[in-house]
């Protein structure tokens, strides 16, 4: 079979790099995770709201280092698994689907 890797966004990531949602993402999540030893737990689903952030975020920025994404099938799982023994007791969780009907 045909076998390809491709990134979550093609062409210009520019905008991404620099929005102020990024910088947000880099600020908080940075600080939370300042000192831990351990790689903080990040829990998600599809997410293809901000999968693109959350992309660059972890591949590229110094601060994605301190992380480990951890995707669930629903927002439900992931925050159940959030639920479960947490390295230094910190994990993150983004969800997409805040009103939606498996929310």
């Amino acid at each position: 079979g045909l076998k390809m890797n491709l990134p979550p966004c093609l062409g210009d990531i520019e905008p991404i790099r620099k929005s102020k949602e990024m910088a947000f993402m880099r600020e908080v999540l940075g600080t939370f995770a300042k000192g831990c030893e351990s790689r903080v737990p990040l829990y998600g689903c599809s997410a293809f709201e901000y999968i693109q952030y959350l992309h660059f975020f972890l591949e590229e920025m110094p601060e994605g280092k301190l992380y480990q994404y951890i995707c669930g099938r629903t927002d439900i799982q992931a925050a159940h698994m959030m639920g479960f023994h947490q390295p230094e007791g910190k994990c993150v969780l983004f969800i997409n689907d805040v009103y939606g009907v498996n929310s």
